[in-house]
């Protein structure tokens, strides 16, 4: 319950900073002459408008790696097993691997659509909902064995 909720903390910290930055940047993109950035982001405001787009990408790796760890850690107090990491390894590097090809497609097709797939993706393991479907996942695993 604790790791849920901790889960779900970082999930709301997650989308504030996002937000926070991609309202900047939009700030940024259409010229404001005095662009804000929300409260507890002022961190941000020194960086350009291509230094805090490509920050996104480093942020993303910083808290799909926070799920990852939190995530693998809660698993493995219950089911003390090396399917525990690979099954946590696996789930993750899958679906990251899914929006990372999304997002190259979306320079070959149709931006739009396929960037959004992979945000989606990417959004998805930085959430409780790997934890909800690992967690089962190994039980029936256990439970097979």
């Amino acid at each position: 319950m604790i790791t849920f909720l901790i889960l779900t903390f970082l999930g709301f910290l997650r989308e504030y900073v996002f937000e926070g930055i991609n309202e900047f940047l939009g700030q940024l993109y259409y010229h404001y002459e005095n662009p804000k950035i929300r409260k507890g982001l002022s961190i941000f405001e020194r960086f350009d408008y291509w230094q805090l787009y490509y920050l996104k990408f480093i942020l993303t790796g910083l808290f799909a790696s926070l799920y990852f760890l939190i995530t693998y850690f809660s698993l493995k107090l219950i089911f003390n097993s090396k399917k525990t990491l690979l099954f946590t390894l696996v789930y993750f590097l899958g679906i990251f691997s899914f929006a990372f090809i999304f997002y190259l497609m979306a320079y070959l097709g149709t931006p739009e659509k396929f960037y959004m797939v992979s945000r989606r993706l990417a959004e998805f393991v930085q959430s409780p909902l790997a934890l909800m479907i690992l967690f089962p996942a190994l039980l029936i695993s256990e439970k097979n064995s």
